[in-house]
């Protein structure tokens, strides 16, 4: 049925606002059914058709001169771009195929900036947590993350004096991070507290989740003593341990409130992807039981993640080498030219 409007719509041409909107509603529909059927091949195509038509949408409107949507039409629109906006962080910081490039001298004039401010319209916080269990806040620190690390690569893969602005962006993101809490975000408020306590846990999954992902692409990198790095494997495997046990916790308030929670909506992966990979041999226990468990969800990507996680886990044994640039998952993705989304 997607498939069908979609390809109408393609053709025929976009008469209304809602010809707009049911057009996007069926790119996104492609990718939900990629990720039920676990396949990663095509998503990157859907984001790429989604953002050209949402660009286009956009500029026809702003030729139109003071027509502004109506409260239904930008309610729906704010919906998709909410989704869109997500889904592509996730996608961006997953991706092996990225070129490193400098920083540049004016930042904001940065195609890497340029990309990761990208949005077109409104983002709905309320939405973010509701539907995916994180926060804008949070999704803006994954993609400066993932914008940060685009730079890091050039400067540590040629050894290019590196930029003092960098450093200090690198340092700006950190305080951003060490500085955050919880009760600085607006939450949502749900009917009953189970449903709450699992939105508030799952945001908790997601920072911690980006806190490893940060030290794993911008930190560890750069660290070249021993004593540090040590230090930095620990602090990595504390925020691991962190994601588990908030993970454990949403599925164990889910099996004691099966009436508030549908069975079939999964956590989001990403946070449990990202912890995973770097969990040491003997810490691995917990969290194949939680995957395992996740696979009674019957969601085909969570079945396709779960198998690269223990490719992953395969390579570092084999490795057994703390001294690599980037983390095994990233290495790992690269040398099989594999795309994932883990949602």
């Amino acid at each position: 049925m997607a498939y069908r409007y979609l390809r109408f719509a393609l053709t025929k041409g976009f008469g209304t606002p809602d010809d707009m909107e049911a057009a996007l509603s069926a790119i996104l529909s492609f990718i939900s059914i990629d990720i039920m059927h676990g396949s990663m091949t095509e998503f990157p195509l859907h984001h790429s058709a989604f953002r050209a038509l949402q660009a286009q949408h956009q500029g026809k409107r702003e030729s139109r001169e003071g027509l502004a949507p109506d409260e239904t039409t930008f309610l729906a629109e704010r919906f998709l771009n909410t989704i869109f906006y997500l889904q592509s962080t996730l996608s961006q910081s997953t991706n092996y195929d990225i070129t490193p490039v400098p920083w540049s001298s004016d930042p904001q004039s940065s195609l890497i900036i340029q990309e990761f401010s990208y949005t077109i319209g409104p983002i709905d916080d309320h939405c973010l947590q509701y539907t995916y269990g994180t926060t804008k806040r949070l999704t803006m620190f994954i993609r400066a993350v993932t914008a940060l690390f685009w730079s890091v690569a050039y400067y540590t893969s040629t050894g290019a004096y590196f930029p003092d602005t960098l450093q200090l962006e690198m340092d700006s993101l950190s305080k951003g991070l060490n500085d955050w809490r919880l009760e600085s975000e607006d939450i949502i408020d749900l009917p009953d507290v189970a449903s709450t306590r699992v939105v508030k846990l799952h945001i908790l999954a997601f920072y911690n989740a980006i806190c490893i992902f940060r030290l794993t692409h911008l930190v560890l990198p750069l660290s070249t003593d021993d004593g540090t790095r040590s230090a930095l494997f620990h602090e990595v495997s504390f925020y691991v341990s962190e994601v588990l046990s908030h993970l454990r916790s949403i599925e164990r308030i889910k099996q004691q409130n099966p009436r508030a929670f549908d069975r079939k909506s999964a956590s989001i992966m990403w946070p449990g992807f990202i912890a995973a990979c770097e969990a040491p041999q003997q810490g691995r226990e917990g969290w194949v039981e939680w995957w395992e468990n996740m696979l009674a969800y019957r969601i085909g990507n969570i079945a396709s993640l779960y198998e690269t996680l223990r490719d992953v886990w395969d390579l570092r044994d084999r490795t057994q080498d703390d001294s690599y640039l980037l983390p095994a998952w990233r290495r790992l993705l690269r040398e099989k030219r594999m795309v994932i989304i883990a949602l």
